[in-house]
């Protein structure tokens, strides 16, 4: 009896296998990573603005993906053209780990792309969003 239970085992276990197999695709692509907490690789958690550009002096205003653990210290950096970089805030992460704030765009800052970095002081988890400067 214990012999016919055991092989009874081992081909129910294969055709389990079997089937798995028929559902996966060969080379399966590595599922996206999405952000949701401290936990997650540098890169993945984004900082989203109102606007795209900006004229130098305006304030922009951002939200990031849940990167933090909740109620956080994290800080940010705006890093643009020519090495010009400045440190903003700190803030504070919110109830599930989202970080709401402004800033004002500085009045020397170059115009092009600008990269902003949110690093929770704790964790040093990030959020990275960019957004343009502008003439006007």
């Amino acid at each position: 009896m214990r012999h016919v239970l055991r092989s009874t085992a081992v081909t129910l276990a294969a055709l389990l296998a079997a089937a798995s197999m028929a559902f996966a695709p060969a080379t399966a692509a590595p599922a996206a990573a999405t952000c949701r907490g401290p936990q997650y690789p540098t890169g993945v958690c984004k900082v989203y603005f109102n606007h795209g550009q900006y004229h130098r002096g305006d304030t922009a205003k951002f939200y990031s993906d849940p990167a933090f653990k909740p109620g956080e210290s994290v800080k940010g950096k705006l890093v643009c053209k020519n090495d010009f970089t400045r440190k903003r805030g700190p803030w504070t992460a919110g109830t599930h780990g989202r970080v709401r704030g402004q800033f004002t765009v500085p009045d020397k800052a170059p115009l092009g792309t600008c990269k902003f970095t949110l690093r929770g002081v704790t964790t040093g988890a990030t959020a990275v969003g960019t957004f343009k400067v502008v003439k006007g």
